[in-house]
């Protein structure tokens, strides 16, 4: 022990939330002991760990002692390596040195407003809950609800906190796991789709916390860009097709098909066995369509006269992935109100007999996309990335409506 008194660590696992308890057990120590210390430091670590040291000599382990210490008990330990301390010139005050915050980049907004409000921020690391899975961004694809969060848009239907950090795609390495997951491990590749129900920590960082439930392995085949545009469409597709029960040797439509969702919906809906899948798109998005292997047809006025033309027979399925008078063209050339799917406007397709659905986190069919993925039976088609710092400008080409496939932030 110094002449300014003995120094105490106290070492708690961030991962198993003992935090508290390591602070009360600092405060128990200080107030016994405060003519004797020179300062309590509570240091973070990870795997399960609790010890408490009075100069470098462990006095307490949880693995080999087994529990949390009884306070008597722990202080009796303490003060049997105390000595009293040396009554020569004064001491330094006693000080309680807690961990430092680690800290990220991150696109984040203070209030609601147009691109203008998001901002590159130092922000604290997020925290590792029992089934969260902490992963290092490489790519943040940018979709639609991301601009529509930032506007208030959807503050009705979400808790949110700010500052928001934007973002529900992300693909990365796991950097670190929490206690209760068992599915991956650090240094893992994975994508996922990781909606939480409140609106705060998204993937626009450069670490995520992604829920369990919504992360898969990382398509082996795809690139970076390519595995952080997957996740959010490819879902969303794969759920708008299997409500629209498609199957072997179906007709389907796919309204906007040069889209996020809809290329990959023309995609999927042949993976699924459908026999023609006939897409709306402008002109200049035609040949796009026909290299994926559907029908294009220009949307437009006279759309109803030109998918009877193309299927004499009728349409099986339809998917909206677009909105306006989609769902309201599909029911003229579906026999079958039931095979109706739109992801907006949620009064009109139900009231059409159809059904609405908003995309929901699903790790086993993430990793059914992601076996197609290498399989080569789908691709993502990235249109522009940008760097982190450029979220701003990936939001306005997002929010302009035309671009084919994705866009992707790279971080």
């Amino acid at each position: 022990m110094s002449i300014d008194g003995a120094r105490i660590e106290i070492n708690y696992c961030t991962q198993c939330r003992w935090l508290m308890r390591a602070a009360w057990m600092a405060q128990e120590l200080l107030t016994t002991f405060e003519s004797d210390l020179a300062e309590v430091a509570l240091i973070p670590g990870t795997g399960g760990i609790f010890e408490v040291r009075v100069d470098g000599q462990t006095v307490w382990s949880r693995k080999a002692d087994g529990g949390f210490p009884e306070p008597k008990e722990l202080k009796q330990r303490v003060r049997d390596l105390i000595a009293p301390r040396p009554q020569s010139g004064p001491r330094r005050p006693l000080t309680l040195r807690r961990p430092s915050v680690r800290r990220m980049r991150a696109i984040a907004f203070q209030e609601y407003g147009g691109s203008d409000r998001l901002e590159l921020a130092d922000l604290p690391e997020p925290k590792v809950g029992p089934d969260i899975v902490l992963v290092r961004v490489r790519a943040a694809g940018v979709n639609p609800v991301d601009w529509k969060i930032r506007e208030g848009l959807v503050d009705g239907a979400h808790d949110v906190y700010f500052p928001v950090v934007p973002g529900w795609d992300v693909a990365g390495v796991v950097e670190t796991v929490g206690p209760a997951v068992t599915e991956f491990a650090s240094g893992d590749e994975v994508m996922g789709y990781v909606r939480r129900d409140e609106v705060r920590r998204g993937t626009y960082a450069e670490l995520t916390p992604a829920p369990i439930r919504g992360l898969a392995a990382k398509p082996a085949s795809a690139s970076w860009p390519e595995a952080g545009g997957l996740p959010l469409v490819g879902l969303t597709a794969l759920q708008a097709l299997i409500a629209g029960r498609v199957g072997d040797g179906d007709t389907v439509l796919i309204h906007a098909a040069a889209g996020g969702v809809g290329h990959l919906a023309v995609q999927i809906a042949q993976a699924l066995g459908a026999a023609r899948v006939i897409g709306t798109a402008s002109p200049a998005n035609h040949a796009f369509l026909a290299g994926l292997g559907a029908e294009p047809v220009e949307y437009g006025p006279g759309l109803a006269d030109r998918l009877r033309d193309l299927a004499p027979g009728g349409i099986d399925a339809a998917c909206d992935f677009v909105g306006g008078d989609a769902v309201e063209i599909s029911g003229s050339v579906v026999s079958d109100p039931g095979r109706i799917v739109s992801i907006t406007n949620p009064p009109v397709v139900k009231q059409a007999g159809g059904r609405y659905i908003f995309v929901r986190p699903n790790a086993e069919q993430l990793t059914r996309l992601a076996g197609w993925y290498d399989e080569g039976r789908l691709r993502v088609h990235v249109d522009r990335t940008f760097p982190l710092a450029e979220a701003a400008a990936a939001q306005d080409l997002v929010r302009e409506g035309h671009v084919r496939g994705k866009v992707v932030l790279e971080v």
